[in-house]
């Protein structure tokens, strides 16, 4: 039983990091952790402590639970609003005020348009 929760919790990891559109490069970074044991973590290598577990949701801002417990009965699509909200995480807060009024004045637009 305890492997099975390890292989589902290494397939749970690679899909959230895949979803997101993160290298494992990328994602070691954001967890904290190193890249070859991020590696050796979704290939059920290495099994991971629950403080790690704990680090890699929070880089993937999702609970512990959802890479811990069973997998969701249907698979929701990456949340666009997630997407959006990791292009301007690394931003600057200039960056990201100059963003939101871009983003803010084509919803604005958008609004004003007919819709197909």
């Amino acid at each position: 039983m305890a492997e099975d929760i390890y292989k589902s919790l290494s397939k749970r990891i690679r899909e959230e990091r895949d979803l997101r559109g993160w290298t494992q490069e990328e994602f070691a970074e954001r967890a904290g952790v190193h890249l070859s044991f991020i590696g050796q973590i979704e290939r059920g290598i290495r099994k991971p402590s629950l403080a790690t577990v704990q680090r890699m949701a929070e880089a993937l801002g999702v609970d512990p639970g959802r890479l811990l417990g069973p997998p969701p009965q249907r698979r929701d699509p990456y949340p666009i609003e997630h997407k959006v909200a990791d292009l301007i995480r690394d931003a600057s807060p200039a960056q990201r005020r100059h963003l939101y009024a871009t983003f803010r004045d084509m919803v604005r637009a958008l609004r004003r348009s007919p819709r197909p």
